[in-house]
């Protein structure tokens, strides 16, 4: 059974809402590189427990992985889920999200970010820093029912 619920920040506005849904995986377009040896060990985490956890975030119109590429990869790759917990966003609307970047002197933009989604090249790992303006509960969500 999916058990969630997301809880604005009290100071932001009702357009912050947001919802976790199952979100069909071969749908999911990732902008970034991961590290494998962490995706692997986090698979067996997520594999071992039998439960998934924290929802990644995915961009509304295209597809695109904003949060959790190594979850991602864990389920789809190694755990070969079909379905994962996401939160959906408009990332159009400014109310939800803001994008920077981990790494010192390099700029990253939204539109950068759907760029490497739908034409890669990949971002290299922990480029992308998104700053979302809501808030994302853990789920609970048996291992089965991602199949």
């Amino acid at each position: 059974m999916l058990n969630y619920s997301t809880t604005p920040h009290a100071h932001l506005p009702k357009a912050a809402c947001a919802e976790i849904e199952l979100y069909d995986i071969a749908k999911i377009r990732p902008h970034e590189e991961i590290d494998l040896g962490y995706a692997t060990e986090l698979a067996r985490k997520i594999g071992s427990s039998r439960v998934f956890t924290t929802p990644v975030v995915v961009e509304r119109k295209h597809g695109v992985l904003l949060d959790g590429h190594h979850r991602f990869h864990a389920m789809r790759c190694v755990l070969k889920a079909a379905r994962i917990p996401a939160v959906v966003i408009d990332y159009d609307d400014i109310s939800f999200t803001a994008v920077g970047s981990w790494r010192e002197n390099i700029s990253v933009t939204k539109q950068d970010v759907i760029n490497a989604g739908l034409k890669g090249p990949l971002m290299p790992k922990k480029t992308s820093r998104h700053t979302f303006f809501f808030t994302i509960e853990n789920v609970s969500t048996q291992l089965h029912e991602l199949q």
